[in-house]
């Protein structure tokens, strides 16, 4: 059964509050939590000013799983999942709590189906790529944190993966019945749909699922006769595309019989070279 094991950027933790360093915004009073000295957007009211004088203030935080730390939620620990206001240990580097539009969420929780659905079943809202597996193109923010949170994993152990950006790229999720397994990522060039990265959960994979949902986004989206590109294929990739008949095999050549290869970068695998005719 797919879990999240071998995620290694989500943690998470208790609530608490503690003491930590501020600056007190002149416009509005509120203290922003940091550190740093220098220019200062406050939180609040995201006025700017120069906040040099600090004070102590009560703010919450998060008692690290991992590490057992507690963890300010200010501006020093922060970066962005979809937009929302996401926190990093600074020890483990495991993220530990997104604030979301249901308020502080552990991190885990925005790979759960159901939260990433609104409730909504995975029978109505995907296009089924297996017997207990669906997908579908993300179009919510809760959808977009999915892909987000696991294109974060995927970054941090491989080089060359393109961080996600909701307003530049598409993207479709697949689930089953109570996780997110995985994302493909894509684009239009010109009139021709160009898929450009796919990531599946560790336990998910050698189940079939990358192939059923590669063919479930060409359904969704490649027009009915139409080529489409595939930008810098590595060797799983290569083989799933075989897999699905997309390539076939010659004694001198990889024929691609439904798509194109687009960019610099193409992994053949081992097993496919220096071959005999």
């Amino acid at each position: 059964m797919p879990s999240l094991e071998g995620i290694e950027l989500i943690g998470g933790g208790e609530q608490t509050t503690v003491e930590t360093r501020a600056v007190r915004c002149p416009d509005c009073g509120e203290p922003t939590f940091t550190a740093m000295a220098g220019q200062v957007t406050c939180d609040s009211c995201e006025t700017t000013f120069s906040g040099d004088s600090h004070i102590e203030a009560p703010c919450r935080a998060i008692i690290c799983d991992s590490c057992d730390d507690p963890l300010p939620l200010g501006q020093d620990y922060r970066f962005e999942i979809a937009q929302w206001d996401a926190y990093l240990c600074d020890d483990c580097m495991k993220l530990v709590a997104v604030d979301t539009d249901s308020g502080i969420q552990q991190p885990a929780i925005l790979l759960e189906t159901e939260w990433v659905l609104n409730g909504e079943s995975p029978e109505v809202a995907g296009n089924r790529v297996s017997d207990t597996v669906w997908a579908k193109r993300v179009e919510t923010r809760r959808e977009q944190a999915a892909v987000d949170l696991l294109n974060h994993e995927i970054r941090r152990d491989e080089s060359g993966w393109r961080a996600y950006n909701a307003d530049t790229m598409s993207a479709h999720l697949c689930f089953d019945a109570d996780l997110c397994l995985g994302y493909i990522m894509w684009h239009w060039e010109g009139d021709t749909p160009e898929l450009g990265q796919l990531f599946i959960l560790p336990t998910a994979q050698r189940q079939g699922i990358g192939s059923g949902f590669v063919e479930a986004w060409r359904e969704d989206v490649v027009p009915a006769d139409q080529l489409y590109t595939v930008n810098n294929p590595n060797e799983n990739m290569l083989r799933l595309l075989r897999g699905i008949g997309t390539l076939e095999l010659r004694a001198d050549q990889i024929e691609f019989t439904e798509c194109r290869i687009t960019g610099q970068k193409r992994d053949i695998p081992e097993e496919w070279q220096n071959r005999g005719p």
